[in-house]
């Protein structure tokens, strides 16, 4: 399978705007810098190419990159520095990362750190998240299910925030109302049938929680 990746590593110290922080060089490993080399079909990587501005807060001190993606088999935000390579953003202390329209954070879920897109945040009640997954189709010569490569697919599923872990989400009316309180359920079922919303749909699932935070 494709997706059976190893990783070599040294650690590097990079500047931006006249800071070190710390990187992992992938130079070495074209599949863990997202390279595709022709064995498979898609890109590990969450964005198309590297035409990404974006920026990095660590400890507090930001930084601006350019050239910045997240790979979402390993997880990892990468840099491209121009001939020196590809890079890895050390995770350690790192408060957020923009990219684009999406931030993203560090967060625990089942005993393991990783990255979330932030959807929204709230302070006194639920914040939402979204997390990236890479699912592989196996190559098959099987007639209309015919595929030559293995087919990288990338999913995305939603994590609500009720404390310090985060737990899955299902885009189910059920589900959603479970992490409501009782006494605030018949204002949400109200709201959403007022609005037509959709409990599927993720811009109507923001709006949601967005208004559970105000009642």
């Amino acid at each position: 399978m494709c997706c059976n990746v190893s990783s070599q590593q040294k650690t590097v110290n990079n500047s931006a705007q006249g800071t070190n922080f710390q990187l992992q060089n992938f130079t070495s490993d074209a599949k863990n810098s997202g390279a595709n080399d022709g064995s498979y079909k898609g890109t590990f990587l969450l964005f198309n190419d590297w035409k990404n501005n974006g920026s990095v807060q660590i400890t507090g001190k930001k930084y601006a990159l350019n050239s910045v993606n997240f790979n979402v088999q390993n997880n990892e935000f990468m840099y491209k520095n121009g001939e020196k390579g590809i890079f890895t953003i050390a995770p350690n202390h790192i408060d957020f990362v923009h990219i684009k329209n999406k931030s993203f954070k560090y967060h625990l879920y089942k005993d393991e750190h990783k990255f979330f897109e932030i959807l929204f945040e709230s302070k006194k009640r639920l914040s939402l998240f979204k997390g990236y997954h890479i699912r592989i189709l196996p190559k098959s010569e099987l007639g209309m299910l015919s595929r030559p490569l293995d087919e990288i697919k990338k999913e995305e599923k939603f994590y609500v925030k009720n404390g310090i872990e985060l737990v899955v989400l299902k885009l189910k009316k059920k589900d959603i109302l479970k992490f409501i309180d009782k006494d605030k359920q018949n204002a949400i079922l109200k709201f959403v049938k007022e609005r037509s919303l959709s409990y599927k749909k993720e811009k109507d699932i923001l709006e949601i929680f967005k208004y559970y935070d105000k009642i």
